[in-house]
């Protein structure tokens, strides 16, 4: 049967019932019955007002039945004091109306008339049960409640203990798209959206995502329970919070943790970390790495600017991003070095040579061409550390000699002999402090034969390695930097010895050579003078070379110091003139005193008549720039015989003597002098 049914037809018995009553008592005569009477039907409003409430599925109506049951509540308690009054008179003394009772109770009455424009006292709101609509009085504390509720950016929804929504809230309702009235569908469109739920005694929570791509929806649903007094369940609710804009703030600032801003690419530790997963789940494939290095990126920023700098590694890796496949991983590294991890079967050795070897970045209708060098490492171990492995692609680059091969390989010879660099580099102090580094002269003669000078050459005499000529270290030195404490050790050692010869042979030079990094490192001009009035020596007996590639970078600083050293009294040499990229047009600005010319400048012409020119003018050149000529690399008596009748006049060479140490230079030139 249905509950609206049955309970209306209660309530009109009980109506009709309560008015026979009241008929009945209304007939008697005291003054008591009449007022029993009206007691009785002052039930008749409330029981009308609630019989209304079941009674309808419309709002308005339910609404003015609630009018009725809260006004007729008013009336029960004014007949309640009626009967009370009439009942007690004539008992006791001056006993008096209850007029401040009636006062209380008209007071409340008027307030509730006051509810369709104060709203102070109650409103309504639709539940269902057992799929019929009722409406719920909300009182204050009610509406302040429920107005939280609804106000959840969540949507809610309140089942009964049988499972069947009975409250949402409007998130609730705009979810599942049904209004206040379809609230029975509700269970339905929720399954539709995220699936059938459990509404069993257990509670859950689950994420969904709904749709695919820029169109998904994450959402968190969770299912919690409501019990009475603890104990008895009471139902439960359902709340589903969309969390998408969360989901993909996350996401954003996953993916900026993982890719460099710049580049797009992976960053490097996002790149270790992908490729020793990959490494974990297969252990079958053969892979390799690659490093891949921009040369001289540092010059190109300072050239172009930071600006142009940021677009050339952009286009680096869009080239890179360009020339992978689905089985490449990449990232970039830092600064100017880029790293990619690969299947062997995947690499393309050829290819990838020809478009480093051409490699152009384009700024508008602009092309600029950029020196790039790719290290490549084929895995021997796969559990090795990543880093060692791209340690080990980069240490390759160290094979390139020039600027036509752009891919390296990594082998076990490359890494002795950077253990081996490495072991020089750490003994170098000790080897400086114990002399096993030390000057060989090579002599320095004039036109007649006579040793005038010499130039100090370094050597180390290695406790372990014996004999090691400047190839095997001076290269290194000259690229990390250690080149400056060798000069230094040179120099005072050439100081020390002029000191030795001061008196005796006051007539003899040594020179020294000045490296470029020296003129980064250290006041170059202070420290020879500094060491010059140590050693209480003549400059003019200390001579300083320097190469044409120290007047590269900072010209006018170079020349500067060059002129102050000349004031000073030193006689500074330049080194090597013809076998680089020898100007002319610098060499008349430079304070040079002494010209060295290679005689590498004649090797390789065909031409002798041509050769001898060339030389013959040079010469010539330098005695119109009051300097003096000196040729080394002479090997032959008709080299030097043709040298003389160009009017050249130092020579220096094999043809005189080899570089040898000091005690062996002393008796070849001073006992044969004596």
């Amino acid at each position: 049967m249905d509950q609206r049914i049955f309970y209306s037809t209660i309530l009109t018995v009980l109506v009709i019932m309560d008015i026979i009553c009241a008929v009945m008592s209304l007939r008697s005569k005291r003054p008591v019955g009449k007022a029993m009477g009206l007691l009785d039907l002052s039930f008749v409003p409330p029981i009308l007002g609630n019989l209304i409430i079941i009674g309808t599925s419309l709002r308005s109506a339910a609404i003015f039945g609630y009018y009725m049951y809260f006004l007729g509540m008013d009336c029960i308690m004014a007949s309640v004091v009626n009967y009370t009054n009439e009942y007690c008179k004539g008992t006791g003394d001056g006993s008096r109306k209850p007029t401040v009772m009636y006062l209380i109770i008209i007071a409340d009455a008027l307030q509730i008339l006051a509810n369709p424009f104060t709203r102070h006292t109650f409103d309504v709101e639709p539940i269902t049960v057992q799929g019929l609509t009722y409406y719920r009085p909300l009182r204050l504390l009610d509406r302040m409640l429920s107005d939280i509720v609804s106000g959840m950016p969540a949507a809610m929804y309140l089942y009964d203990p049988d499972n069947k929504c009975i409250w949402a809230n409007e998130p609730g309702y705009k979810l599942v798209g049904v209004t206040e009235r379809e609230l029975y569908k509700v269970t339905e469109k929720l399954a539709e959206i995220f699936g059938k739920k459990d509404f069993s005694d257990d509670e859950w929570s689950e994420n969904h995502v709904i749709g695919e791509g820029a169109n998904a929806r994450y959402y968190y649903v969770e299912k919690r329970n409501i019990k009475y007094k603890k104990k008895d369940l009471a139902g439960c609710y359902l709340s589903v919070r969309d969390d998408t804009e969360e989901h993909l703030r996350m996401e954003r600032e996953y993916y900026n943790t993982t890719h460099d801003s710049l580049t797009d690419l992976y960053t490097k530790q996002y790149l270790y970390e992908c490729i020793k997963k990959k490494l974990a789940e297969d252990q079958d494939t053969k892979y390799l790495v690659i490093y891949i290095d921009v040369k001289n990126f540092k010059i190109v920023n300072d050239v172009f600017g930071s600006d142009f700098g940021d677009m050339a590694i952009q286009q680096i890796a869009d080239r890179i991003r360009e020339d992978m496949t689905y089985e490449c991983i990449y990232g970039r590294l830092e600064g100017d070095t880029f790293g990619a991890f690969m299947p062997v079967m995947a690499f393309n050795a050829d290819l990838l040579e020809e478009k480093l070897g051409n490699f152009i970045i384009r700024d508008g209708s602009i092309e600029h061409p950029l020196q790039i060098n790719a290290g490549v490492y084929v895995l021997s171990n796969n559990d090795m550390e990543v880093s060692v492995m791209f340690d080990r692609a980069h240490l390759s680059l160290s094979s390139l000699k020039d600027y036509k091969t752009h891919v390296a390989y990594y082998d076990g010879n490359i890494r002795d002999r950077v253990l081996e660099s490495q072991k020089l580099c750490t003994e170098l102090p000790k080897a400086l402090e114990t002399m096993q580094v030390r000057p060989y002269l090579q002599p320095i003669v004039d036109r007649e034969g006579k040793v005038v000078g010499a130039e100090a050459l370094v050597r180390w005499i290695h406790p372990i390695n014996g004999f090691m000529p400047p190839f095997k270290f001076v290269p290194l030195f000259e690229k990390n930097g250690l080149i400056v404490e060798v000069d230094r050790h040179m120099w005072r050692c050439a100081c020390m010895q002029l000191a030795k010869w001061k008196g005796k042979h006051d007539d003899v030079f040594i020179s020294v050579n000045i490296s470029p990094k020296d003129f980064y490192y250290i006041d170059v001009v202070s420290e020879i003078k500094s060491l010059v009035k140590e050693y209480d020596i003549d400059p003019v007996r200390l001579r300083l070379e320097i190469t044409e590639t120290v007047m590269m970078n900072g010209a006018d600083d170079r020349m500067k110091m060059l002129e102050e050293l000349r004031e000073a009294g030193f006689i500074v040499e330049m080194d090597d003139f013809g076998s680089g990229y020898s100007s002319l047009n610098l060499l008349k600005d430079m304070p040079v005193d002494v010209l060295k010319i290679d005689m590498k400048f004649l090797s390789g012409d065909e031409d002798n008549g041509r050769s001898d020119t060339i030389i013959k003018h040079i010469i010539k050149m330098t005695e119109e720039l009051t300097m003096t000529s000196l040729t080394e690399g002479v090997e032959t008596s008709g080299q030097l015989e043709q040298l003389k009748g160009m009017g050249c006049r130092l020579f220096q060479g094999y043809y005189f003597a080899k570089p040898m140490p000091i005690d062996d230079f002393e008796k070849f030139a001073f006992e044969k002098e004596g």
